[in-house]
């Protein structure tokens, strides 16, 4: 490999990762500094190949920039002769800090890499990581912030407490920088980026801080209102646009302080954006705003150690607009052209969701409308089997079903459960109407529990669409459930305390039961289950289906959980050794093999 013509700081990051696979795809060699280097080396090299990157272009180097000379070594500086832009997108991204811990790496930190650069032998260009705030003279001015004399100490002492830790070094590390680059002849070039969501084709995004907690909240029903003025709002801008402009651009500047802020400018005002999350999700948004000073008061006052919730993100509310002209006449100069925010908001949505917030990223899945209402998915639309779950489970009941079949399955989260919309009023035969268009030819449908009233009555109505029928443990063929889960309010309460105890052992599957309205929907489904007079008419309906030979059906049932009415001599009946109510939990492979798979 060739000497490194780029050094990069906090290449490990949400944005450096992205720029790594980025340079390095470009067949860029790269010096990465980091600490714990060797420890660290074989996973990310690993992402970076599984996201279009070439690893073996990267040089793992040990460093820290809370570290004198960042804990490099003068032999090692000596060796980058090669090196033409020095990257630091290195921060302390937390709430909660205090000053020094803040400032060690975000100012301090920041001061060195400055001299590392000024230090090297080819005077490379710097590239600093900042923000959008700094890049509003209005908002600096508002902030009582000059240049020229440099802020006091007392005068950043009353930032750090006015904005709290990290804001306010971010801040007084872009001064700081600017200072030292010129004081040491270093060409600059300081990146501004927006609020980052996820990459705008896969929607991936790690960072859990920023973005992802205003899905959160929505998510949990913590935010009930907006806070600011309408006239508030925090652009954002998707991850991989910065990656590309930050490959691309700095490499054509020939100014000594050059000055870039990447945002869309798209980007709603605050409270439209809110509602734009919530409705991709089919959540309520919050409509009242409340002043900022006041949401503050009271997040410092106690209440955000209850909700789990900082009064820091507060600072990133402005009412101030940004200057991207500049930006844009940069990337048009390497043919980049912005991503629109709406789609990579959708997408970044979906990975939220589909991955837990990070915690599993190889899961996948995302919302579609049908009828009306936002349903989330797992798998593809070219899919030749549909998988409906039950009671009190989602489309993650099914992932280990799916990983065993031989062909594509989609499996959605019925409406009113899951993480699909959780409004009343929706017709589940409208919305599985809805979701059979997708598809040009039969599909097998494949239904547990409580979906197989949903899949009876779609086949009676809709034999052509139909392949073959798997019904898995069909409650209509057993026992009753017991009297208080037959009423909704009885139901509700015996449910919310299940789901912190009994339920646990679903893990994320009974997740969703905490989401503001789930049990009320949970036990509402549970009144059908306990129908009787439905109960029977979806027997009937099976026995004409059986009777009609129009498809193939299948029951299954675990030998624990024998139905206890008969049914035609034509339904192929197969009994999973023991196995329970839930054989696609416990029993993967055999349900795989009995719906058609390897």
């Amino acid at each position: 490999m060739p000497d490194p013509s780029v050094v990069v700081f906090g290449g490990t990051g949400e944005i450096g990762r992205w720029l790594v696979v980025e340079l390095t795809a470009a067949d860029t060699a790269v010096a990465l500094v980091l600490r714990n280097a060797q420890g660290r080396q074989a996973e990310f090299s690993s992402w970076i190949e599984d996201h279009g990157g070439d690893a073996s272009k990267i040089v793992y180097v040990e460093g820290d920039l809370t570290l004198d000379r960042l804990g490099l070594g003068d032999r090692f500086i000596e060796t980058l002769t090669a090196v033409r832009l020095v990257y630091n997108l290195s921060g302390r991204y937390a709430w909660g800090m205090t000053r020094p811990e803040a400032a060690a790496v975000n100012v301090v930190g920041a001061a060195r890499v400055v001299d590392f650069a000024a230090a090297l032998p080819g005077r490379p260009r710097l590239v600093h990581v900042s923000g959008y705030l700094v890049a509003s003279q209005k908002r600096l001015d508002h902030l009582g912030l000059r240049r020229d004399p440099a802020p006091t100490e007392r005068e950043w002492t009353k930032l750090y407490r006015r904005l709290g830790p990290y804001e306010a070094s971010k801040i007084e590390g872009d001064f700081v920088v600017r200072a030292q680059a010129g004081v040491r002849n270093v060409d600059l070039t300081v990146i501004n980026p927006g609020a980052v969501i996820g990459h705008s084709g896969s929607g991936e995004l790690r960072q859990i801080t920023g973005f992802a907690e205003i899905v959160d909240q929505l998510w949990r029903g913590a935010l009930s209102a907006i806070p600011g003025r309408p006239t508030d709002w925090v652009p954002h801008v998707p991850v991989d646009y910065v990656a590309r402009f930050m490959a691309r651009a700095p490499g054509r500047d020939t100014q000594s302080l050059a000055e870039y802020t990447l945002i869309c400018p798209d980007t709603p005002r605050f409270g439209a954006f809110v509602g734009m999350v919530a409705k991709h999700m089919g959540l309520r948004a919050p409509r009242r705003h409340v002043p900022v000073g006041i949401v503050r008061f009271a997040l410092k006052a106690g209440l955000g150690r209850v909700m789990g919730v900082s009064a820091e993100p507060l600072s990133f509310l402005t009412s101030f607009d940004f200057e991207t002209e500049t930006a844009d006449r940069a990337a048009a100069a390497v043919g980049l052209e912005r991503p629109r925010l709406q789609p990579a908001l959708g997408r970044t949505l979906d990975y939220l969701i589909a991955t837990e917030f990070s915690a599993h990223p190889d899961h996948r899945g995302g919302f579609e409308n049908l009828a009306g209402a936002a349903t989330f998915v797992e798998g593809g639309a070219d899919a030749q089997i549909v998988l409906l779950h039950g009671l009190p489970l989602t489309s993650r009941s099914w992932r280990a079903v799916r990983a065993h079949l031989d062909v594509e399955a989609l499996a959605p989260d019925l409406p009113g459960q899951g993480r699909s919309q959780l409004d009343r009023g929706l017709d589940e035969a409208d919305w599985l109407d809805s979701l059979s268009s997708h598809f040009t030819r039969p599909i097998k449908l494949v239904a547990h529990s409580y979906a197989c009233a949903l899949a009876v009555d779609f086949a009676a109505r809709h034999p052509d669409k139909i392949s073959g029928l798997v019904l898995i443990s069909p409650y209509f063929l057993g026992d009753r459930p017991a009297f208080f889960l037959r009423h909704p309010f009885l139901a509700a309460s015996v449910l919310r305390l299940a789901v912190g105890r009994r339920l646990q052992s679903l893990g994320q599957d009974a997740a969703h039961l905490r989401r503001p309205g789930a049990i009320k929907r949970l036990a509402e489904h549970l009144r059908r289950v306990g129908d009787e007079a439905d109960r029977r008419r979806l027997r009937h309906q099976l026995a004409v289906l059986a009777s009609s030979r129009l498809m193939p059906i299948k029951i299954v049932n675990g030998e624990n959980d024998p139905p206890r009415w008969p049914t035609a001599a034509s339904v192929e009946r197969v009994v999973i050794p023991d196995a329970g109510h839930n054989p696609q939990l416990t029993h993967a492979p055999q349900v795989a093999q009995a719906i058609g798979a390897r």
